[in-house]
């Protein structure tokens, strides 16, 4: 995730919850990087969802984007899941 998709990313999560969205689904199938910036944006999403009373799930990680969660222990604090579905069903 590079410095435009944490500007898109930040800006369409934010349209998503001023808009009354209490679900926010993340997919990580096209994203093989992340850096710093990219998961403090990650939480201030977070935060955004979590003040507004919502739910916050991630869901195809590739296996390198994973290891920088477990090695930052965010897999810790983030809901993941390996597709769709399983994030979708976390979510009844």
């Amino acid at each position: 995730m590079d410095v435009d998709g944490h500007s898109i990313l930040k800006d369409r999560a934010k349209e998503l919850i001023e808009g009354g969205a209490k679900k926010v689904l993340i997919d990580f199938e096209k994203v093989d990087f992340i850096d710093s910036d990219g998961l403090g944006t990650l939480i201030s999403i977070a935060r955004w969802v979590l003040k507004s009373g919502g739910a916050l799930r991630f869901f195809s990680l590739q296996e390198n984007v994973r290891d920088i969660f477990r090695l930052s222990r965010l897999d810790k604090i983030f809901e993941i899941h390996s597709d769709q579905s399983a994030a979708l069903g976390s979510l009844r």
